[in-house]
């Protein structure tokens, strides 16, 4: 059968106008994700890394103390240790030993994030807390630190909890449709920082992309939480001007868990990353901690 034939079947032209689609869209698809990706590359290369390819400023923190307690600290998505060294150097100046890791994905480049899971997270996260051989260990998550510190209390031992903005529920609209977005891009962009910038803020988040992998598996995450397993002791800190994650987080954190002390406490002209008199809180998190 000649192609002038073919065409003239009604069930073979619109088979043919299936595939003229498919085939457009793979490659505006393809285009897309070049688009995409070129600018995120060419702002990775600003940085000077190490041997390991961790961009310097951005390695775990552990910081030795004497009061045979420990505090581990877990960052944000997309962030590193560098972004909570103030606290941890506050708590070590009164005697605490902290750990910061650095969590898979964090610290070197995009790509590598995007093919992390939720579980490479807790992992790296529970290892840290057992590792710490102190008499007292807390645990201190913020943003993706808080949920993966709820996770840890849930099925572990842990003496106090604290948490910073920690995303039960996200104020994003794009979520319900990352499926349909990553058709045509892997990362959501969030704009360049200079690498001048990026010195003053301490290299706290090196990042000028998220992936949507990732923040699939931060869903994933949020609904495998148990927090009707988590009994210790927990402060519950939300900035009221969270424009990531919504403050009813906090209230459906306090609300589910079955600690018998528990604390919540909001924070006026904070927002998700900035937190308005810093210092004050820390002596908040120092004395929930010490009471």
């Amino acid at each position: 059968m000649k192609f002038k034939d073919w065409m003239e079947n009604k069930t073979f032209r619109r088979i043919f106008k299936v595939i003229i689609v498919l085939a457009i869209l793979f490659i505006l698809s393809f285009f897309l994700r070049l688009a995409n990706v070129y600018p995120i590359n060419q702002y990775q290369k600003q940085f000077e890394r190490d041997s390991n390819g961790v961009i310097n400023g951005t390695e775990t923190i552990y910081l030795k103390g004497t009061n045979n307690k420990a505090i581990v600290m877990i960052h944000g998505l997309t962030d590193s240790p560098a972004n909570l060294r103030n606290l941890a150097e506050f708590f070590n100046q009164r005697g605490y030993s902290v750990y910061v890791p650095l969590l898979p994905g964090h610290g070197t480049t995009v790509q590598d994030l995007n093919n992390k899971k939720y579980s490479d997270w807790y992992r790296a996260a529970s290892n840290a807390y057992e590792d710490a051989d102190e008499k007292e260990k807390y645990l201190f998550g913020y943003s993706l630190g808080g949920l993966l510190a709820l996770d840890i209390a849930s099925r572990n031992d842990v003496d106090k909890v604290i948490t910073l903005n920690a995303p039960i529920e996200l104020k994003s609209d794009y979520v319900p449709f990352i499926p349909f977005v990553k058709l045509f891009e892997d990362y959501q962009t969030k704009g360049e920082i200079s690498i001048n910038k990026l010195k003053e803020l301490g290299f706290s988040v090196p990042y000028n992309a998220i992936p949507l992998n990732s923040v699939s598996e931060l869903l994933k995450g949020i609904s495998k939480l148990e927090l009707g397993n988590v009994e210790e002791p927990i402060l519950i800190i939300q900035g009221i001007d969270d424009d990531v994650v919504d403050r009813d987080s906090a209230i459906e954190i306090y609300d589910e868990v079955n600690s018998k002390e528990k604390k919540l406490l909001f924070l006026e002209d904070s927002s998700h990353q900035i937190i308005s008199n810093e210092k004050d809180n820390y002596y908040s998190i120092l004395n929930f901690i010490t009471s």
